[in-house]
């Protein structure tokens, strides 16, 4: 394993335990009961007919340390092109 290896999946582990230290216990992303369709049109005057159920009564959350965390991980991961910055 190289050093820059080594160095990203410790500054991942940094993160996700700084991020599981702030989670207050509330979710940073709650859904509940969603609905999506999409409708299908037709006939002269494109009068919806019909609609497609994409979701129906879906519900979730997503953590704070979960998500924070993850996104660490995927930040570091990425390599930067060559000649561009970041700002």
């Amino acid at each position: 394993m190289s050093a820059d290896q080594t160095q990203n999946r410790a500054d991942a582990a940094k993160a996700q335990a700084q991020a599981q230290a702030a989670d207050t216990g509330q979710p940073l992303l709650e859904v509940k009961n969603l609905k999506k369709y999409f409708p299908i049109r037709g006939g002269v005057f494109s009068r919806v007919v019909a609609n497609v159920k994409a979701v129906e009564d879906v519900s979730f959350a997503v953590s704070r340390a979960r998500s924070s965390a993850s996104w660490a991980s995927r930040a570091r991961a990425r390599p930067r092109p060559a000649g561009r910055s970041c700002a």
